[in-house]
């Protein structure tokens, strides 16, 4: 194939495609489809969201945090810090260090929800109450209701239209604010100069949350607070973290450690060891076994001494029924008493009756048969081995 077949194909080619082209662009028309989804998770929990997204997008150095661990560990002096609630107190060495902190440069932008008690004439939070703030709300009307105020910006040349509610407002006994803006009923917005630093106090923050830091100018006057600050915190929340969410972050392996052992506690109590016990049988003995497991026990426990000693004085006051014997005698004449009516040796009776040793279980057989022999007034005879002729000895 020569050169010129080449490029004949491929200037068709190109022709091809300059006419898809051409086609697509007379046929087909460009258009935007706006459709409207619920906020997202992030755009739920973090309602400065919006805010952050604008502060990146004009090129500020901003992050959000959920937990007050900055007011612990407080960053640069040349930071700024706003606060989406004031939430309770700091510690008196925490509020000092605060303090210290803005004195050094830093900017602290808080909001007043902690509202005057006008019983214990204070608001509860230290802050506030440090410079004299009283935080109010009016009520009745239209809670809803917002009044437009025009802050000044840097050296107050310029301003920027800000909205306020109306039924929250602020009164500062001392008036060292630097700058106020407010209504009718009090002000909505205090800054006040303590050494290089600033603290503003806000009566609502309103304007800078997700639905409305686009209205008025409230992004122009975000943007102007911001700058000039080497890093800009939104705190959107002062919760802390749960303690297992710290303990995870904080001790990881610890936890897999733990759950691991416990996995492993529960896999060791299905095994066995030792031989099984048997099945528990409920069912009620009868009088005999009753006697035999109650005779078995007794015997474990002094080998039979205290059955032994209570038959042979059954059997002793039996004998001194049939056969007479003065209560003085000894045990001996008792013995020799008795071979006189049975026809036992005098050594045996008293073995049988008068001795309560045992020396193991034969023993304790062997007197039992004698004591039931004396009992039962058997006239048999012993063979020369000391054992009952007809068989009650074994």
């Amino acid at each position: 194939m020569n050169k010129k077949v080449i490029i004949t194909f491929c200037l068709i080619f190109l022709a091809i495609i300059a006419l898809m082209y051409v086609f697509f662009r007379t046929f087909f028309v460009k258009y935007e489809h706006e459709i409207t989804s619920r906020p997202s998770i992030n755009a739920i929990k973090n309602p400065f969201l919006a805010a952050e997204r604008f502060l990146i997008k004009i090129g500020r150095n901003v992050e959000s945090l959920s937990n007050r661990s900055l007011l612990i560990t407080l960053p640069s002096e040349s930071d700024l810090i706003i606060l989406n609630r004031l939430g309770g107190n700091l510690s008196s060495d925490r509020e000092e260090a605060l303090i210290n902190w803005i004195k050094k440069g830093g900017y602290l932008v808080v909001t007043a929800d902690r509202l005057w008690d006008k019983e214990l004439l204070k608001t509860g939070n230290n802050l506030l109450d440090r410079f004299h703030i009283r935080p109010e709300i009016k009520t009745g009307g239209d809670y809803k209701k917002e009044s437009i105020l025009e802050i000044g910006l840097g050296d107050n040349k310029n301003t920027a239209k800000v909205s306020f509610l109306t039924n929250r407002f602020i009164i500062q006994e001392n008036n060292i604010a630097e700058r106020r803006y407010g209504g009718n009923n009090g002000d909505h917005f205090l800054k006040i100069g303590l050494g290089k630093g600033k603290l503003i106090i806000l009566s609502d923050n309103n304007f800078l949350m997700n639905r409305n830091i686009d209205d008025n100018e409230h992004a122009y006057f975000l943007a102007n607070l911001t700058q000039n600050r080497s890093k800009n915190w939104l705190v959107y929340s002062n919760n802390m973290p749960s303690l297992f969410s710290l303990i995870w972050k904080n001790a990881s392996m610890f936890v897999v450690c733990m759950a691991l052992l416990l996995l492993l506690c529960i896999l060791r109590l299905n095994l066995k060891s030792g031989p099984m016990l048997p099945e528990v049988n409920n069912n009620r003995r009868n009088l005999m076994e009753h006697l035999e497991a109650s005779g078995n026990y007794l015997f474990k426990l002094n080998r039979g001494k205290e059955m032994l000693e209570i038959n042979q004085k059954s059997t002793e006051r039996f004998l001194k029924e049939k056969i007479f014997f003065t209560s003085t005698a000894t045990n001996f004449e008792k013995s020799s008493a008795i071979e006189k009516k049975v026809n036992l040796p005098a050594e045996i009776i008293h073995y049988s009756l008068f001795k309560s040793e045992i020396e193991d279980e034969q023993d304790f057989i062997n007197k039992s048969e004698i004591l039931q022999y004396l009992a039962n007034g058997y006239t048999d005879g012993l063979d020369d081995k000391g054992l009952i002729i007809k068989g009650r000895l074994k």
